[in-house]
């Protein structure tokens, strides 16, 4: 596991939980009055706070890590970017046919320069990213590149590597 990807989901948790942390601690500073006593209860809840980000990027590092497991897609801080790209082998009209037979797949069509434009629902809900292949002139494979889009602020913890989650689906879908 890559320590600087456990540090980024560490950060990203941390950044939607602090609000929450400060208001909870400032009710409580409230509702006991500003006291010794209630200041020493309350110094608590930053340290419970800080255990469920730790839990929470773990949790977020072990499951990047099941997700990459047999694409051969190396898990880093790299996989937190809203786009990501990969090269699979085989030609356009497979990956075209795989991804019309995707159950994840939305609204796959042809651009006039034989692109093919897609979008992908990484997760069970709504959510989803928008992805487009093209033929690899370099590689001689198929070019996937996967955007995550906009992200609202609030909810980026919950969607961050997104885009990451959708290539490695995208590669066992379209790989022979």
């Amino acid at each position: 596991m890559d320590p600087r990807l456990f540090l980024a989901l560490c950060r990203t948790a941390l950044a939607s939980a602090v609000p929450l942390m400060l208001t909870q601690l400032l009710l409580q500073l409230w509702d006991e009055g500003f006291g010794w006593d209630s200041l020493r209860g309350a110094l608590y809840v930053p340290l419970i706070w800080a255990v469920f980000t730790v839990a929470w990027a773990t949790a977020g590092c072990f499951s990047l890590t099941r997700r990459a497991r047999g694409t051969g897609l190396p898990v880093t801080v790299d996989a937190l970017e809203e786009t990501q790209y990969v090269t699979v082998p085989g030609d356009l009209t497979r990956v075209h046919e795989a991804l019309r037979a995707a159950e994840r797949s939305v609204d796959v069509r042809e651009t006039p320069e034989g692109e093919l434009v897609f979008a992908w629902r990484p997760f069970r809900g709504r959510r989803q990213v928008s992805g487009s292949a093209a033929h690899d002139e370099s590689g001689g494979g198929v070019r996937l590149t996967v955007s995550a889009g906009d992200v609202s602020p609030g909810a980026a913890f919950l969607t961050k590597g997104s885009a990451f989650i959708a290539i490695c689906q995208l590669t066992r879908a379209v790989s022979p």
